[in-house]
C-alpha cells in the first residue's frame, strides 16, 4: 500500500499496528528518519518490545530470517528496524511470521522501478510511505498545529516571513520550532524571529532593497552602514537584492494584465505587507529596459567585490547610489 508521508504522519495512528511491514523511502533523510521514530514510539506506548537494528551492508552474515525469531526474555515481541535491504528480504517477507514482529524498513534513494519499492507499493497489507521535501499546505498546517499548541503566537509579519521562508526538508522545520519553543516567550516579533532562526536573513537588507529606490542618497549611505559590516553581507545582499529584482520583473510583465494592487498581493511575499505602498510605487515607476540596466550593475558590483572584497561598503553604497539613478 502506498502512501505520502504527510498523509502519514498526519493520521499515524490510523496506520501504525503491530505485526506490520513498513518501507520508508525517499531522498529526505531526516523524514525518513522522524517516520522511523514515531513509528518506534507509538508501538512501545502500547507494549515493551525489543529493538534490533540490522544493516545488510554491513550485517551481511546476519541472518534476517533468524533475527525475526529472535525473542528476549523481557519482550515477547521485536521491531526490527532493517536499512540497506536487499532484494533477498522480499523471500524472508514471504516466510517469516510477521506476527511477532514489526519490521520498518528505511530505503533512502531507493528507485521506484526497484522490486522492492514495487513489491511494498502494490502489498496489501504492507505500507511505503515515500518521503520528499514537504508541500507548502503542509508546512503550514504542521506550523499552525505547533502554534496552536504551545500557544504562542508569532506577529503577522513574523508569521508569514517563517511560513514563507522556513525549510521544507521536515528535521530543518522541527529544529526551527523547537527553537521557537525554547526561545520562553508567548508572543513573538519579526525582530525576534531572526535572532532565533540564524539562517533566515536580515530584515535591514530586504528594507535597503526598497529604500535604495525610494529614499535620498544620504538616508542609503547610513542605512548600507547598518545593515552591511562585512564582505560576506555585502555578497548577501547582492542575493537578496537579485531576488526581489526578478519579482520586480514578473510585476513588470504582467503590468498589462493586471492592475497594481492584484500585482503587489501576488508577487510580494506576505510578511513584507509594510513595504507594499513601496512596491506598488517601483512597479509604477519602472520598466524593463529600466531593470536590464540594474542586472548589469549587479554583475559588475559581483565582480568588484571579488577583486577588492575590502573595499565592500564603498562598493555597496555606490551600487545602490547607481540603481537609484538607473529608474529615475
Amino acid at each position: 500500500m502506498k502512501i505520502n508521508a504527510e498523509k502519514f504522519l498526519e493520521n499515524h495512528s490510523k496506520y501504525i499496528s503491530e505485526g506490520c511491514v513498513y518501507l520508508i523511502s525517499g531522498n529526505e533523510p531526516g523524514l525518513i528518519l522522524s517516520i522511523e521514530r514515531l513509528i518506534v514510539k507509538e508501538l512501545n506506548t502500547k507494549s515493551d518490545n525489543e529493538i534490533i537494528v540490522v544493516d545488510q551492508k554491513k550485517d551481511k552474515n546476519v541472518d534476517f530470517n533468524n533475527t525475526t525469531k529472535s525473542q528476549s526474555l523481557f519482550n515477547k515481541k521485536n521491531i526490527i528496524t532493517l536499512k540497506n535491504p536487499d532484494n533477498g528480504l522480499l523471500e524472508s517477507l514471504d516466510t517469516i511470521n510477521i506476527n511477532d514482529n514489526t519490521i520498518v524498513v528505511k530505503a533512502e534513494n531507493i528507485k521506484n522501478s526497484s522490486k522492492i519499492k514495487k513489491y511494498f507499493d502494490n502489498h496489501k497489507q504492507f505500507i511505503s510511505i515515500s518521503c520528499y521535501k514537504l508541500s507548502s499546505g503542509f508546512k503550514k498546517r504542521k506550523i499552525d498545529t505547533f502554534l496552536n499548541q504551545a500557544d504562542l503566537k508569532l506577529s503577522k509579519e513574523a508569521y508569514w516571513f517563517f511560513i514563507e521562508n522556513s525549510s521544507d526538508e521536515f528535521q530543518l522545520l522541527q529544529n526551527d520550532l523547537d527553537k521557537i519553543f525554547d526561545y520562553g516567550k508567548k508572543t513573538i516579533s519579526l525582530t525576534e524571529l531572526r535572532k532565533i532562526i540564524t539562517n533566515i536573513g536580515s530584515v535591514e537588507m530586504e528594507e535597503l532593497f526598497f529604500q535604495s529606490f525610494l529614499t535620498n542618497k544620504e538616508l542609503i549611505i547610513s542605512k548600507t552602514i547598518r545593515a552591511i559590516n562585512n564582505s560576506s553581507e555585502a555578497y548577501l545582499f547582492l542575493q537578496v537584492f537579485k531576488k526581489f529584482t526578478r519579482l520586480l520583473v514578473l510585476a513588470i510583465e504582467d503590468k498589462s494584465e493586471k492592475d497594481i494592487e492584484n500585482l503587489t498581493n501576488y508577487y510580494l511575499p506576505k510578511y513584507l505587507f509594510k513595504q507594499k505602498e513601496g512596491f506598488k510605487t517601483l512597479v509604477n515607476r519602472s520598466n524593463l529596459k529600466q531593470i536590464s540596466k540594474i542586472f548589469k550593475l549587479i554583475q559588475k558590483t559581483e565582480l568588484f567585490l571579488r577583486k577588492n572584497d575590502a573595499h565592500y561598503l564603498i562598493i555597496v553604497q555606490r551600487f545602490l547610489l547607481n540603481c537609484s539613478q538607473a529608474l529615475k
